[in-house]
């Protein structure tokens, strides 16, 4: 089964319901039609803490040095790349159209990881 549309298909779609469900448009349609995203559109909690984390670590590292350096790093590590997938993973499941419940669900995750990260340290 194929879940795409080819543009002759696309077309009588259109041309039959302007505002069927199943009308696939393709990024570059989107853009060509004029429909521009800012890019300020998908700022979220998470995307926020991506660019503090490091701050936050470089701070841990000076404060507190009671753990080896290999495993803050690796902490680090492992937690940039798990925040940067669960925010796109909740921006793609939530489609940026209801953005404060992508903020109400977005800071209890931040909150928490900032929490275990004192935790840990």
């Amino acid at each position: 089964m194929r879940n795409f549309l080819t543009n002759k298909e696309k077309e009588k779609q259109v041309q039959e319901d302007p505002e069927s469900i199943f009308y696939y448009e393709s990024y570059l349609d989107h853009y060509e039609k004029g429909h521009t995203d800012s890019r300020f559109s998908r700022i979220s909690p998470l995307f926020l803490f991506l660019f503090i984390l490091p701050a936050i670590f470089i701070f841990l590292l000076k404060t507190i040095p009671s753990t080896g350096i290999y495993f803050k790093i690796g902490l680090v590590l492992f937690l940039e790349i798990s925040t940067w997938i669960m925010d796109l993973w909740i921006c793609r499941a939530l489609r940026n159209k209801n953005i404060i419940l992508l903020w109400l669900i977005e800071i209890p995750l931040v909150l928490l990881i900032f929490f275990s990260l004192y935790l840990t340290f």
